[in-house]
């Protein structure tokens, strides 16, 4: 198993879409993304791997850089304008304990769009934004398989 630390400074990568146009691979193993607590601007777009069950793509954030269910805490990804924060196009990926944070403009939060036999799970993360009207927080479609999203939140943030 590989892991990259995503921190602001100091890490492998200083987002989560360097790490992820770095190391695009057929994976023989899995690739993990270790994000700790800042502010990510850049919208990620998980594609150009090739994945399976045991060879899969994970990306947390530590439990002590996690979130603690409040908007701004941990490391998250902060949208602007109209681009998604995490659009996700391959069949096995675990996303855990990040925040997904978009303005005042519409916009979804994260996009699944996965084909094939998927493997896609979701956990402990915090979707929110100041707008929760206009924008889904998780938008997708996939081919066959499972979604599982599990103990996430979903807050409307102010100011």
């Amino acid at each position: 198993m590989a892991t990259s630390t995503i921190k602001s400074s100091g890490g492998d990568f200083s987002s989560l879409s360097a790490w992820e146009a770095a190391k695009q691979a057929v994976l023989s193993a899995p690739e993990e993304a270790e994000c700790y607590d800042f502010a990510d601007t850049t919208g990620t777009v998980i594609a150009g791997w090739t994945t399976s069950a045991t060879n899969y793509i994970r990306i947390y954030t530590p439990i002590a850089e996690r979130h603690d269910g409040t908007t701004g805490t941990g490391y998250r990804l902060q949208s602007s304008g109209f681009a998604v924060g995490l659009t996700i196009t391959e069949e096995n990926v675990r996303v855990e304990g990040i925040e997904l944070y978009i303005g005042s403009l519409h916009q979804d939060l994260m996009a699944i769009d996965a084909i094939g036999t998927c493997d896609i799970r979701i956990s402990y993360c915090l979707f929110s934004g100041q707008s929760m009207t206009g924008f889904d927080q998780i938008e997708g479609s996939a081919g066959s398989g499972t979604w599982k999203i599990w103990n996430n939140f979903f807050v409307k943030a102010f100011g």
